[in-house]
């Protein structure tokens, strides 16, 4: 298991040399394993490793037991262990949610608050298969089947390809203790139902249902990656800067996978939260309708006149936000967004300047082209030479950048991730090493006059 999790983990990228890497350790086998496996692993990988355990109190002296496990066992093994002890259940009835949710929160803000490169989580493959099923049965589209991401962020989930069985078998192998949540087999939630009595008859009609989840999974994600670019581009085509409207004509022109991509992209731009598939159904269906509006989440109302589809009572021509531009890696050239001018040129090596001054990336993890945008909601990056990433509001509000100015602001973005600003320079995972061969070089310049002086 440890060759086949080495040669995953370098598959997918998930970790860089120097990376400080948090182990999110609940004490089940799962995340006993992860901690094990990084530990064996952590030399050849060139990392560091700490955990993070949340006791939830749930469960009263069981929940107990369990940080107490995990204490012991970071002690033996030498492991920095963070400890927050937090009661849940009355945060969750404070906050309107459910137990769950409020406790995937809970332990996921405290793990951002942790200073690391990566957290690493223990979901393995039957995780994605339950996930994968509940959301076919919410009537999920691709992206929702696509279940629960290799990477999102700092996150990263090494044990995605390993079913539970093979984990614990692990476990067993290496002498590994570890504890059993008694809820895990109470059937009060539909994925404790789906996980005790869906999956067992799934696997004993199709033995090789894991395996086959995996590979069906993977081949998702590759379709989705491919859509969104498409999605991007067309996105880049069909919004009018003037009054931040998407032209009804680029619209039609569209696969509705495609066009329905561009649809949420365009709604991110408005400031919708989360819009979900019914409502990018609604507006594809009826998009070119003079006079349909919609109301989305976040109160924001999108109206078409039969020409645009347009934030609703809300167009002011005064306040453009500047047209979205493909950037190819290969053509050097000099572009306009919004008061910037941009120069993007090829430069041999790393030149010590654009590194130190955060405007050249690495040429060969550029892949594809590049869109030049505003910033979005949730949009974020890793700092260069600093432990964190930060979203790019939080950066603009440190930088005292006026929210008016924001929206000027040139985000480059590969494959919808944000890789560069004027203002933090290149993403840590895409600035220039001492093995670099060739660097695009950006240089910026403010402008403030229509003649571009």
């Amino acid at each position: 298991m440890k060759d086949k999790f080495l040669q995953n983990v370098r598959e997918l990228g998930l970790f860089s040399p120097g990376d400080s890497v948090l182990v999110a350790l609940s004490g089940g086998a799962d995340s006993v394993a992860l901690l094990d496996l990084l530990m064996q692993t952590s030399d050849t990988l060139g990392i560091t490793l700490s955990a993070a355990h949340v006791n939830h109190m749930l469960r009263g002296a069981s929940s107990d037991a369990d940080e107490a496990f995990v204490r012991d066992l970071c002690r033996e093994k030498g492991v920095a262990l963070h400890v927050l002890r937090t009661d849940v259940a009355e945060k969750a009835a404070k906050t309107k949610q459910s137990v769950e949710t409020c406790a995937r929160n809970v332990r996921y803000e405290f793990f951002s608050s942790i200073p690391c490169d990566k957290i690493a989580t223990a979901h393995n493959a039957d995780d994605l298969a339950e996930t994968l099923l509940m959301n076919l049965a919410r009537g999920a589209g691709t992206k929702g089947l696509c279940s629960i991401p290799p990477v999102r962020g700092k996150i990263v989930r090494p044990l995605l390809c390993f079913p539970r069985r093979e984990i614990e078998d692990y476990c067993k192998a290496r002498g590994l203790s570890y504890v059993t949540d008694e809820t895990n087999f109470e059937r009060l939630c539909t994925r404790n139902r789906l996980r005790l009595d869906v999956l067992p008859e799934l696997r004993r009609v199709y033995p090789s249902f894991g395996a086959a989840v995996v590979r069906c999974v993977s081949s998702l994600r590759e379709d989705e990656d491919c859509l969104s670019l498409l999605a991007e581009k067309a996105f880049a085509e069909a919004f009018e800067p003037l009054s931040a409207s998407l032209s009804v004509k680029t619209l039609k022109t569209l696969h509705p996978a495609v066009r329905k991509r561009v649809l949420s992209i365009f709604f991110s731009v408005l400031g919708a939260d989360s819009p979900e598939e019914k409502h990018l159904d609604l507006f594809d269906a009826r998009f070119a309708v003079r006079g349909f509006g919609a109301t989305l989440p976040g109160n924001v109302t999108v109206a078409s006149d039969g020409i645009k589809l347009y934030k609703y009572n809300t167009v002011n021509p005064g306040q453009a936000v500047p047209l979205p531009v493909l950037i190819d890696k290969f053509s050097a050239k000099t572009v306009r967004f919004g008061r910037y001018r941009l120069t993007f040129h090829i430069a041999k090596g790393a030149p010590e300047e654009a590194i130190r001054a955060g405007s050249g990336l690495d040429f060969r993890k550029i892949d594809d082209v590049m869109l030049l945008r505003s910033p979005l909601p949730g949009d974020r990056l890793r700092l260069s030479g600093r432990d964190c990433s930060k979203t790019l509001k939080k950066l603009f509000t440190e930088e005292k950048i006026p929210p008016v100015l924001r929206k000027e602001m040139p985000v480059l973005t590969l494959r919808g991730k944000v890789v560069w600003t004027p203002v933090s320079g290149a993403d840590a995972h895409m600035v220039p090493t001492a093995d670099t061969k060739e660097t695009l070089i950006i240089q910026t310049e403010e402008i403030y006059d229509e003649s571009g002086h």
